[in-house]
């Protein structure tokens, strides 16, 4: 393939990927649950879909925690299913001074 081709081919793929948009979803602060802290925290309660997320099977979950640490609190975290094999909590790095 010759230099102008394929500088001609890169550009119009360029330029489709350009007019295509990406999705994209910010949740400033979740949690992911397993199943054993999910029953632990919320006990015989199944876990109940608010809203689909951007990735195919996500979703935010009704169900919410507060969060408590040696300098306060952060209230409302929303729970993202569905559960996972392990816990995880993810929050701001400005959550994560106050």
């Amino acid at each position: 393939m010759d230099k102008e081709l394929l500088q001609s081919t890169v550009r119009k793929v360029l330029d489709e990927m350009r007019q295509r948009p990406i999705p994209l979803g910010v949740s400033n602060r979740h949690i992911h649950l397993s199943a054993q802290d999910y029953e632990r925290l919320f006990p015989g309660h199944p876990i109940s879909e608010k809203k689909a997320l951007l990735q195919p099977g996500q979703y935010a979950a009704e169900q919410t925690v507060t969060l408590v640490g040696p300098k306060g609190q952060l209230k409302n975290v929303r729970l993202l299913g569905p559960l996972r094999s392990v816990s995880q909590v993810e929050i701001s790095r400005t959550d994560a001074r106050t």
